[in-house]
């Protein structure tokens, strides 16, 4: 009888250990996907868009639409006289759509592989399609986030730091409240 309970608390400890830091980027998982899911479609804003230099500023009307895994961003210039881009805008959107990959770095371990996990298992790209003001194509660009240059340094990052803990277990440095922490975490840091 007590080598039962003994070999049933050990399993018990072992199943705790085991399944539930997986259950907890499961659960981080399924959050990402419906904040993706979730993001507002149709938005549309005017604005000064930038590429290149920054003297090389376009006026431009973005629209985004929500397809998700595929998140599309609609871009007509405004300017009629502006028919070309800018040689370096390709490498911008690359960068523009590669820094989401570098904001893993700086979440909470179970968020960040989480978001990670998604970005690589759900395959989300990003495109971007740029027209004159006529209509006319300038650009029409598709971007796999598994395919940034900094995707494989990511993922063995979080790879390798990624610690299961629950937030008592976590000692913070005397600079920093858990009030300042709770409030970071509502603004999306740490």
């Amino acid at each position: 009888m007590a080598i039962r309970l003994v070999v049933l608390m050990g399993l018990a400890l072992a199943s705790y250990f085991y399944f539930y830091p997986r259950y907890q980027i499961y659960q981080a998982e399924k959050a990402v996907r419906l904040e993706f899911k979730m993001l507002p479609s149709e938005g549309t804003s005017t604005q000064l868009t930038q590429f290149g230099q920054y003297d090389e500023t376009i006026e431009a009307k973005t629209e985004f639409l929500n397809q998700y895994p595929n998140l599309l961003f609609y871009t007509t210039l405004l300017d009629p006289t502006q028919k070309t881009l800018p040689a370096d805008s390709h490498e911008q959107l690359n960068k523009i759509s590669c820094q989401s990959l570098e904001s893993i770095k700086y979440m909470a371990k179970p968020k960040g592989r989480a978001y990670f996990n998604v970005f690589k298992e759900d395959q989300v790209t990003y495109q971007f399609t740029i027209k004159t003001h006529s209509g006319d194509i300038l650009l029409n660009k598709r971007i796999p986030v598994t395919r940034c240059e900094n995707f494989n340094e990511i993922e063995q990052e979080v790879r390798s730091s990624v610690k299961f803990v629950r937030q008592n277990d976590v000692t913070l440095p005397s600079t920093v409240s858990q009030a300042e922490l709770d409030a970071s975490e509502r603004r999306g840091g740490y």
